[in-house]
């Protein structure tokens, strides 16, 4: 994709996530190419895994060092919290517009 510099993905358990760097496209394009990214990688694993993917920056760096710490062996117990907050500030972002619909 033209538009994806670079990708990171943790997988942990049931949980993927998947940091995307972009470049040259606005908000709701990330958002579009987030929910395709997300769509594809749920259909490979048949719906088995819970799949999440941020474009952000700030949150793509936070992916981005996590995976280098893993790469440079840091010990999963070292950066599993942050994994799980991650994790969850994603979910809970996910979750706030089905929450403002009702």
């Amino acid at each position: 994709m033209d538009t994806v510099n670079e990708s990171r993905v943790i997988v942990r358990e049931d949980d993927v996530l998947i940091g995307i760097d972009t470049t040259g496209i606005n908000d709701e394009q990330k958002q579009t190419l987030g929910n395709r990214i997300e769509r594809k990688v749920e259909q490979a694993f048949d719906g088995q895994k819970n799949v999440y993917v941020v474009s952000d920056e700030e949150q793509y760096t936070n992916v981005r060092n996590i995976d280098e710490q893993l790469r440079g062996g840091a010990p999963v117990e070292e950066v599993g919290e942050t994994i799980t907050d991650m994790i969850q500030d994603v979910a809970n972002f996910a979750q706030r517009p089905f929450e403002r619909s009702r």
